[in-house]
């Protein structure tokens, strides 16, 4: 895992001298990727917490750099489009689901962060083995329907670490209905940790 994690990082100091040496103006995209790396290392805490309160989970030692690399496709699209980042501040803000998100990036460049994530993991031999869950972390039941169960258990469970981080909420009772409406979304509602593990998992990021 901490290999892992090391690996990671060194993709996003890619990324930064990428933007230092062909952008005009790098500095946005240079915080833009600072500000993706703080929240997906963030995220990638959350997801470790997750692992372990699961043992159906095989690929768990990538939670933790799956997590960090589901945003490096972010940091791609801000260097190649200056529309991008205020695109998906506005997206992010809206706060849709993450196939929905998926859809609109979709559809406004021809392409999304995910696609540019899973290129990276594929040009990287460490995380090769993942190129699939990560390009898929916001759509998992893909994977479920193709019969890939630890690639869709990885993938959804980066999927619900991205919506932790991103509602960090104080909840106590299980019946609470922002679980499903922010945690629990339609994306993941299969991924088999009840309302008291979640309560459990965000007590413990808390603590």
């Amino acid at each position: 895992t901490v290999t892992l994690g090391f690996s990671a990082g060194f993709v996003f100091d890619i990324l930064m001298v990428l933007a230092q040496k062909f952008l005009d103006e790098p500095k946005p995209v240079l915080a833009f990727i600072e500000s993706t790396i703080a929240q997906e290392i963030k995220t990638g805490m959350i997801g470790i917490t997750i692992a372990k309160h699961t043992t159906d989970l095989k690929l768990a030692h990538y939670l933790y750099s799956g997590c960090l690399m589901a945003g490096a496709g972010r940091c791609i699209m801000a260097i190649l489009n200056p529309d991008y980042i205020p695109f998906y501040t506005k997206l992010y803000s809206d706060d849709l689901h993450a196939s929905a998100e998926f859809l609109c990036e979709q559809t406004r460049f021809g392409a999304t962060s995910d696609f540019y994530s899973s290129l990276i993991c594929r040009s990287f031999p460490i995380f090769q083995q993942i190129q699939d869950p990560i390009y898929f972390n916001r759509q998992p039941y893909v994977l479920r329907h193709r019969g890939a169960k630890d690639f869709h258990r990885l993938a959804a469970f980066i999927c619900l670490a991205k919506n932790l981080s991103k509602h960090v909420l104080t909840i106590d009772d299980p019946k609470d209905p922002r679980i499903k409406e922010k945690w629990l979304r339609t994306e993941i509602q299969d991924i088999g940790l009840s309302p008291d593990t979640l309560i459990s998992i965000m007590k413990n990021v808390g603590s």
